[in-house]
Order: C-alpha cells, then structure tokens, then sequence
C-alpha cells in the first residue's frame, strides 16, 4: 500500500520517494502518511552538496579566467620585460608600474614590481625613485622601512620631482632629526649606477 511522500513529488532527490510522491508502508512511522525525520535531512543535505558542487565548478572556472587573462598579460608585455632586462630604465620603471595594476595581483607580482623599481631609480629614474618609496613606506614587495622610503624621496627630490618632495616632507616629521641628518648625509653621496644593474648588485650590502 502507498501513502504520500512528504516531499509532495517535487524532490527528484528524495531518498524515499525519488520524485514519484509515493512510498510504501514499510514501517510504523511511513504507514501515519508521514516519513520519518530523516527525509528532510537528506532533502538538505542533497540541496547543499549540490550548492557546493556549483560553488566548485564557478571557482574552477573563474581561476581558469585569471590564469587565461594572467597569461595574456604576461604575452603582451614580453617585450617590454625584455628591454628592461636588457638596461632600459624606462622600460624597468614602466614593467615596475604595468605589475602593480596587474589582472589579480598577486604578492609576487608585488615582490617583482619593487624589484624592477629598484633597478629603474638606480639608474637614476626620478619616478620610480618616487614610486620605491612609496612602496618602502607602505611595506609593499618590501619590507616596510621608513627611512629608506625617506632616502629614495630625497633623492627624487634632489632630481626636481615635486610629489617626492611633498612625501619626504611629510616623512621627516616621523624620522628623529639625527637619523634624518644621516639619511641626508647618505643622499649627498649618492649616484646613479651605470649602465646595467642586475640583481646581485641590489642584494648588497649597501644600506640604502
């Protein structure tokens, strides 16, 4: 003999009718016409299993998306990765800016961004002087260090780049007047590299 289901039919999923509506008296509690609480149960945990299943595929999917549009922006800036290997400061600097608005940005993306700065304002690029300060002070790509935020600004400064000077003035007010004094000490002696700079050369012992 058959009794409603308590899913009404409308569950294709239901463990005890399979969507037809109908079940069998096979026990005490189904022959009242009302399945056991354990319907409800499966009837939820088939809903969530199946929201977390489209939640998975809608993430594979959208990392799919990232890696495809990660992958383009690499393609699309080879060269210019090239001739900033190759020495070009405005290539470095311009590479340097292009990782920080890159697609998801990751924390290499970062690391590589102040990487590529430091190679640009060595060679004496007044913007990306400014641009690996900012990164110094924010601790972005960088270990965060104030001071030597202060000491690329100066330099920037020195090089007749305005927005720098407006930062160094604003970081001064957080830096003791004897360490300033040092800094400024430090950028007086201070000159640009020559020719190429690769990163041996930024991983030395020089403290700024």
């Amino acid at each position: 003999m058959s009794r409603p289901c308590q899913c009404g039919g409308s569950n294709e999923f239901c463990s005890w009718c399979g969507g037809t509506g109908l079940v069998e008296e096979i026990s005490e509690s189904i022959s009242s016409g009302k399945p056991p609480a354990a319907t409800k149960i499966d009837h939820d945990l088939i809903a969530r299993l199946r929201r977390e299943d489209d939640w998975l595929k809608a993430h594979q999917e959208k990392l799919q998306l990232i890696r495809a549009e990660r992958d383009a922006w690499a393609y699309s800036h080879a060269g210019l990765h090239r001739r900033a290997d190759g020495g070009d400061r405005t290539a470095q600097f311009d590479l340097a800016y292009a990782l920080t608005h890159r697609p998801h940005r990751t924390l290499e993306d970062s690391t590589q961004a102040a990487y590529w700065y430091q190679r640009s304002a060595r060679l004496g690029h007044g913007a990306a002087q400014t641009n690996l300060g900012v990164l110094f002070a924010q601790g972005r790509g960088v270990d965060l260090d104030n001071e030597k935020a202060l000491f690329w600004w100066l330099i920037a400064e020195a090089g007749g780049h305005t927005v720098a000077s407006k930062y160094a003035r604003s970081m001064e007010s957080k830096i003791s007047p004897s360490r300033v004094r040092l800094i400024r000490q430090e950028v007086s002696k201070w000159r640009p590299s020559r020719g190429r700079t690769d990163s041996n050369k930024l991983r030395g012992g020089r403290r700024f």
